[in-house]
């Protein structure tokens, strides 16, 4: 019911949290581009992805619900500038990412893909 490439990514994005975490975050509503974004920005933000996602729902939308992914991307970036160029880059490697599902690519090819990806997304941290 969901393509492999899809569940391994989703598997990926879920591997270092605890069940108990997960279901408390899917209960409250956090769901996995939020889990994702927390990923992505934990080093930037300077906390860690369970940090993000915990504050996500205590903090809030100020309407007491979870945050939006706009709002935690703005919540975990705070002050900081970003780099126009850096965030197209980021965007493009994402949508990178999705070629091996589009393509249907096989196991061999998806996986050299996605090492090449990310040893190129590298240079852009």
């Amino acid at each position: 019911m969901i393509a492999p490439d899809s569940l391994r990514r989703k598997m990926a994005t879920i591997r270092n949290y605890s069940p108990q975490d997960l279901e408390r975050w899917i209960d409250e509503g956090v769901g996995f581009e939020h889990m994702e974004t927390a990923n992505a920005l934990s080093e930037t933000a300077k906390k860690t992805p369970k940090q993000l996602l915990d504050e996500c729902i205590s903090l809030g939308d100020g309407e007491g619900k979870v945050m939006t992914v706009d709002q935690l991307v703005a919540f975990a970036l705070g002050e900081q500038k970003r780099d126009p160029a850096l965030f197209r880059v980021n965007t493009l490697l994402s949508r990178l990412g999705r070629f091996p599902d589009l393509l249907k690519w096989g196991s061999d090819k998806r996986e050299k893909f996605t090492t090449w990806l990310e040893a190129g997304r590298e240079f852009f941290q």
